[in-house]
């Protein structure tokens, strides 16, 4: 036995769809960006590689040591 109704549950107000956004772009646009994207690449390079030749690094003189024993 129920001594309260239920609660009716507020009205929600109809809301607008966004308006779309548009699909074309100017041709000069599209130029702008590929040129930036084309320069960035370029200006990016190849630094950061490690590049070798087919010896590898035969060529630069070793660095290694031998090890020493500790305490003698």
């Amino acid at each position: 036995m129920c001594v309260f109704s239920t609660p009716k549950s507020p009205t929600i107000p109809e809301v607008e769809a966004p308006p779309e956004t548009p699909k074309e772009t100017d041709v000069a646009v599209k130029q702008a960006r590929d040129d930036s994207r084309k320069q960035a690449l370029l200006a990016a390079g190849r630094t950061g590689d490690i590049v070798t030749g087919n010896y590898g690094l035969a060529n630069t003189p070793a660095t290694t040591q031998t090890k020493s024993v500790l305490g003698i």
